[in-house]
C-alpha cells in the first residue's frame, strides 16, 4: 500500500474519476456550503418572506493586486465544465455609475482566478472578464466595447466556463453572451460571487459542471547520500497541494504552504533529521479560502 524505504515513507490513493454535480442554494436556510470571505459584511435578510445573501458593507482593497473585495466562497469543490447562475441586484444608487456585482471562477488561490464583472458602466476595468495571476491583472474578453448591463433591478447572470477555455458570461438574456474569452490558464477551480467594491444582494444560485474529486499524488522518492531526498510527484490544476513530515505519522507538521497544483511535476529537495525514520504526506485540498 506504501512506497517506502528506511529513509522516508509517503503514500497515495488511486485516481477517481471525475463525476457531475449540480449545486443550488436559496438562501431559506441560511448561507449553506458558502463561506463570506473576511473581507466585507455579509447576512442573511428576509425580503417578503423570501431570504437572501445580502452583502450589506463592501470590503476593502488588498494586496499584493487589485481584485474583488467581498464573496461568498463555495468550499469542498472544484469545478471544470461549469455554468455558474446567479441572481444579483446591486444596492448602489444610480449615480454610482461603477456599481457591480461580480463572479469569480477557475479560483485556484487568492491571486489566481478569473471573474466576471458585471457593471453600470463599461471601460478598461468596468464590464469585463479578468484574469488575476498574482501581483497582476488582465482583461481577456474578446469584446471591444461591451454594453453595460447593470440596472438596480433583480438580474440574472450567468458564467459558462469550459476546460478548453472558452468563456461566455449572460446577463439577463440567455441566449446571446455580453462577454467572451478564451483562456486555458484556470481550467478548473472553485466558485464564488459578491463585489468588486459595493453592496448588492443575491438569490438562487445554481451550479451544474464536473467536480474534481481529491486525489493524492503518487510520490517518488530518490534518495542522495545519506540525508538528503528529492519528493517528486504530479499536481492537477484546481487542486492545492501541501508537504507535510516528520517522525511520526500521528503528529506531521508542514514542510511547505498550501499551493495550487500546476499541472506538472513538483519536486521538493529534503534533508533527513536523525529520526531513523521519516515520513511524508502530500495533502491535497480543493481550493482554499483566503484567511486574514
Amino acid at each position: 500500500m506504501f512506497p517506502s524505504f528506511k529513509s522516508g515513507i509517503a503514500w497515495a490513493l488511486a485516481i477517481m474519476p471525475l463525476h457531475a454535480e449540480v449545486l443550488e442554494t436559496n438562501f431559506e436556510s441560511g448561507f449553506g456550503p458558502w463561506t463570506p470571505l473576511f473581507s466585507g459584511t455579509w447576512e442573511i435578510q428576509n425580503q417578503s418572506g423570501n431570504h437572501v445573501a445580502a452583502l450589506t458593507v463592501a470590503g476593502v482593497n488588498r494586496p499584493p493586486v487589485r481584485r474583488p473585495q467581498a464573496y461568498l466562497f463555495l468550499n469542498g469543490y472544484s469545478w471544470t465544465d461549469c455554468t455558474f447562475t446567479v441572481h444579483a441586484k446591486t444596492l448602489e444608487p444610480a449615480a454610482t455609475t461603477t456599481r457591480d456585482v461580480v463572479l469569480i471562477f477557475g479560483y485556484a488561490d487568492d491571486t489566481h482566478y478569473y471573474y466576471a464583472h458585471t457593471s453600470s458602466k463599461a471601460d478598461a476595468i468596468h464590464t469585463v472578464i479578468m484574469k488575476v495571476a498574482g501581483t497582476q491583472r488582465a482583461t481577456i474578453h474578446l469584446e471591444a466595447n461591451p454594453t453595460p448591463a447593470l440596472n438596480g433591478n433583480w438580474q440574472t447572470i450567468r458564467v459558462e466556463h469550459a476546460a478548453t477555455g472558452t468563456i461566455r458570461v449572460f446577463v439577463d438574456n440567455m441566449v446571446t453572451p455580453r462577454l467572451t474569452a478564451n483562456d486555458t490558464t484556470y481550467p478548473a477551480g472553485a466558485l464564488a460571487f459578491g463585489s468588486f467594491d459595493d453592496r448588492a444582494l443575491f438569490d438562487d444560485v445554481s451550479i451544474s459542471g464536473t467536480d474534481i474529486p481529491v486525489t493524492a499524488p503518487k510520490v517518488s522518492l530518490e534518495k542522495h547520500g545519506n540525508n538528503e531526498l528529492t519528493l517528486s510527484y504530479p499536481t492537477q490544476k484546481g487542486l492545492s497541494y501541501q508537504l507535510l513530515s516528520g517522525s511520526n505519522l500521528s503528529s506531521l507538521t508542514p514542510l511547505t504552504t498550501a499551493t495550487a497544483g500546476s499541472g506538472s511535476m513538483e519536486t521538493r529537495p529534503v534533508i533527513l533529521a536523525e529520526a531513523p525514520y521519516r515520513f511524508f504526506q502530500v495533502l491535497t485540498t480543493h481550493p482554499l479560502l483566503a484567511q486574514p
